[in-house]
């Protein structure tokens, strides 16, 4: 297929379930996978605030990045590759000629928020990533890109599920960026409401 050629980005919120995706999926289509964290070692700067690694863009070596890309789908013998990544917008504005598809993962905000406090996170960090969920964060930054765009929503769907499903959609042609929560769930501009008042008490130091 076309379109299993070249970098396959898997994106979405925390707590959508890329890592799982990205395994099940470069089972099926035998796509090697590439860490970003490999890739960007020598560019990624500490976030204090957010308990968290961003990328520092400003540092970035264009040229030796594509090379490292280039020798990695080369290496590969189906020439695919998949890329897990919370910030496909870099990737997409960085690197376009290698991409051909980009996975977006969404799940309703409220599993996302159940997902995420499984986790040894601080309760403001999961917030933050339940509001952006709901807020389309990640959906926003790829609407200019929505043509290479597959869209799968994970709450009820297992990981094989939702393989088949990415699958069906690429080859059905089924591209774009359509989930707005708000749109879809009307009480949870409320719920909203009251994550974000939670959230100022927690970076003013409050906690249950």
């Amino acid at each position: 297929m076309r379109l299993l050629k070249g970098l396959i980005i898997v994106t979405g919120s925390p707590g959508t379930g890329k890592t799982f995706l990205v395994k099940a999926l470069s089972e099926h289509w035998r796509c090697s996978t590439l860490r970003q964290e490999t890739v960007l070692a020598d560019y990624l700067k500490p976030d204090p605030a957010r308990d968290t690694m961003i990328v520092d863009e400003d540092r970035i070596d264009i040229g030796k990045i594509e090379s490292l890309i280039r020798g990695f789908l080369a290496r590969n013998g189906r020439g695919c590759g998949l890329l897990e990544t919370l910030y496909p917008g870099f990737w997409i504005r960085n690197f376009h000629r290698f991409v051909s598809l980009v996975i977006l993962l969404r799940a309703h905000p409220i599993t996302v928020c159940a997902r995420l406090s499984s986790r040894p996170w601080a309760k403001g960090k999961v917030l933050e990533n339940c509001i952006a969920e709901a807020l389309d964060t990640v959906a926003e930054e790829l609407l200019d890109y929505s043509e290479l765009v597959v869209e799968l929503d994970t709450t009820r769907l297992s990981v094989e599920e939702l393989v088949g499903q990415a699958v069906q959609k690429v080859s059905q042609g089924d591209y774009g960026v359509k989930i707005s929560w708000l749109d879809i769930d009307e009480g949870l501009a409320d719920v909203v409401s009251y994550w974000s008042i939670l959230l100022d008490l927690y970076d003013y130091g409050f906690r249950e």
